[in-house]
């Protein structure tokens, strides 16, 4: 899971989510349905592609008008995927 830039301006700026689907030989997965968390609801989750293409790739953008740091989780198949990102809007 990746997010670019990691700080962006509150109210204006949006941040982009890719999340990678792989199984254990590290090819990705196609049509997962993966989905993200924030640990706070300030943050807008908008679904750019929910469902992973071929190469096992996810993708979302984030957005709040809220200033602060926030905790991204992401989930496939309800199971929690290990990595957790952090994200600040200024």
């Amino acid at each position: 899971m990746f997010v670019s830039p990691v700080r962006a301006q509150a109210g204006a700026d949006s941040v982009r989510v890719t999340v990678f689907v792989l199984d254990n030989l590290g090819n990705g997965l196609k049509n997962e349905k993966v989905t993200l968390k924030a640990d706070n609801d300030n943050l807008d989750i908008k679904l750019i592609q929910e469902l992973t293409d071929e190469t096992g790739k996810a993708i979302f953008d984030l957005s709040s008008n809220t200033k602060g740091q926030f905790e991204i989780k992401s989930e496939v198949r309800e199971v929690p995927l290990k990595q957790i990102l952090k994200v600040t809007f200024d």
